[in-house]
């Protein structure tokens, strides 16, 4: 699924409501900046954003933010490690692709996750209870040692 096309003006809106600290907007401008969508692809600047919302405890940031350090879009000191770490705190909020996600880990036993059957299963259990799915959940302490520049966007 796709980012919903945007306008100047929305964009400018969601930047603001963003830098005045609207967590779901700065989970949305993460996702905007990581894939470009109506605005320069900035990888180092999604991280921003996400690690802000991630500040205020917003789930979906932590996976999102979890997926690019796991993958190494964004180099970062112990990247990859942060990374399992944000995607296990999105799982335990019932985030319903990191609860996949940890469930193919240890199906497969890769990342890290050595195999194992019943945590696969367990994990795909718990991605199955969509009615717990939280939005927002503790704030990540994993994330609270990092500092990133705020980032310069231009809305042109």
């Amino acid at each position: 699924m796709g980012l919903a096309a945007m306008d100047k003006t929305q964009l400018q809106e969601l930047l603001l409501k963003a830098t005045e600290g609207d967590a779901s907007a700065q989970n949305q401008l993460g996702a905007r900046l990581a894939t470009g969508s109506g605005i320069r692809q900035d990888l180092r600047a999604s991280l921003y954003w996400y690690f802000e919302a991630i500040r205020q405890g917003y789930v979906q940031a932590k996976w999102n933010a979890g997926t690019m350090l796991l993958n190494k879009e964004v180099e970062l000191a112990d990247g990859p490690a942060l990374g399992m770490t944000l995607i296990e705190e999105a799982a335990e909020a019932y985030d319903n692709s990191a609860c996949l996600f940890l469930a193919k880990c240890y199906e497969d036993g890769t990342y890290g996750k050595k195999m194992d059957k019943d945590r696969a299963r367990y994990w795909m259990h718990r991605a199955r209870d969509y009615k717990k799915i939280k939005i927002f959940d503790a704030p990540s302490k994993a994330v609270e040692r990092i500092v990133l520049p705020p980032p310069s966007i231009r809305i042109d």
